[in-house]
């Protein structure tokens, strides 16, 4: 199980460094209806924005209905679910909480109308209403504002989260110390969901060493390969590897490249070679049917298999440490098409010689050539030094 789902907030006062945050969301709760307006919660990715949410919605005893802006991103889909929502009586009689998160999610020509649809349902819901972003000045959050009370939430302090890492490490016998912890806090940006997985990934042994935690890469608001590769590479978690390559800033053609590259490096036993190539292989199947009919949403399933298809694809963690490069296929398919391009060039001079096609003076004359050049026997054709030299090297 994932640390991050383990040891989330249950309670209001579990939710560290966002005191005030919380109890603006309670009070919101509790006053509402008075206003008909929504609650547009924003700030950084892993500061307790969706958690705080969820605290407060089980301490004041709420039936909580999250909505995914990222998977619900039209109006013909939302709209039927908010109706639904928003329409029927809970079964248990407790009030309703509408959660519509990563509000960022909504953008391009399919997603026309759900912010609309958001916006409409506001003012009329029976029931709170709490969006989340991470800044609601992008152009598909604006219109929300004007219906909704806007709270910030603050990047958390190293120090708070240095604490959690502490209660964690605790009840899961993790062996520390002071100064690697602190390091750990900080290489987190503030992050406290990415320092809770990169704890259950560095400390997978039992113990959480400085050299560990210093090779472990500062992160920034976007992840690098590097340490995607690592998190995937290293867990025997499906929680852990799971959205491993949300934040990374490299399109889905690079990251099959990045996999087929290093993957062989990093698993050395055959048996979980071929299980995590298989994985690589059905992803790419999926990603076929996604440029051949615009199935869009076989992306989840590309990136699943990437993910925790290739990091379960072994028995045990392996202990030896790699560092990430890119693919070389690149370079290798520009030198074989270099190659290709400097046989077709001899075959189209061979072609005006011998009166034939260029495809017939490739298929047969080339190879024909190539064992006269071997033996010495070419004395007169319009080749230039590097045709026949490549002549005699291929």
């Amino acid at each position: 199980m994932s640390w991050v789902d383990e040891f989330a907030p249950k309670q209001m006062k579990d939710i560290v460094g966002q005191q005030a945050q919380v109890k603006q969301i309670a009070d919101f709760i509790r006053t509402f209806p008075q206003k008909r307006r929504a609650l547009m919660v924003w700030g950084p990715t892993g500061c307790g924005k969706t958690s705080s949410v969820y605290a407060v919605a089980r301490e004041l005893g709420l039936e909580l209905h999250e909505l995914n802006a990222s998977d619900v991103r039209n109006k013909s889909e939302l709209e039927p679910l908010l109706n639904h929502i928003l329409g029927q009586q809970s079964l248990f009689g407790t009030k309703k909480l509408i959660l519509i998160d990563e509000l960022e999610g909504i953008s391009g020509q399919k997603d026309r109308g759900a912010v609309p649809t958001i916006a409409g349902m506001i003012p009329k819901s029976a029931f709170p209403i709490i969006l989340v972003c991470e800044n609601p000045e992008g152009n598909k959050v604006k219109p929300l504002k004007k219906v909704s009370t806007l709270f910030e939430f603050h990047e958390l302090n190293h120090l708070d989260i240095k604490e959690v890492l502490k209660r964690i490490c605790k009840e899961k016998n993790v062996k520390f110390d002071d100064k690697s912890l602190a390091q750990l806090a900080r290489n987190s940006g503030g992050d406290l969901r990415a320092a809770i997985t990169d704890l259950q990934v560095l400390s997978a042994d039992g113990n959480l060493s400085e050299g560990d935690v210093l090779a472990s890469s500062p992160r920034d608001l976007t992840e690098s390969m590097q340490d995607a590769l690592t998190k995937v590479f290293k867990t025997l978690s499906a929680d852990v590897a799971k959205g491993t390559f949300n934040n990374i800033m490299e399109n889905i053609d690079e990251l099959f490249l990045w996999m087929e590259e290093n993957l062989p490096a990093e698993y050395t036993k055959p048996f979980d070679i071929s299980r995590a190539m298989s994985a690589l292989a059905r992803a790419d199947e999926f990603f076929a049917r996604i440029r051949k009919w615009q199935y869009y949403r076989y992306y989840v399933y590309c990136y699943d298999l990437l993910s925790v298809g290739v990091a379960l694809a072994k028995d045990e963690r392996y202990s030896h440490s790699i560092s990430y490069k890119p693919s070389s296929r690149i370079l290798k398919m520009w030198i074989a098409k270099q190659k290709h391009a400097r046989a077709k060039g001899i075959a189209s001079k061979l072609a005006k010689i011998t009166h034939t096609s260029q495809t017939r003076a490739y298929d047969t004359t080339v190879p024909y050539l190539k064992h006269l050049t071997k033996k010495g026997m070419i004395h007169r054709l319009d080749l230039d030094d590097e045709e026949l030299e490549w002549l005699k090297t291929h």
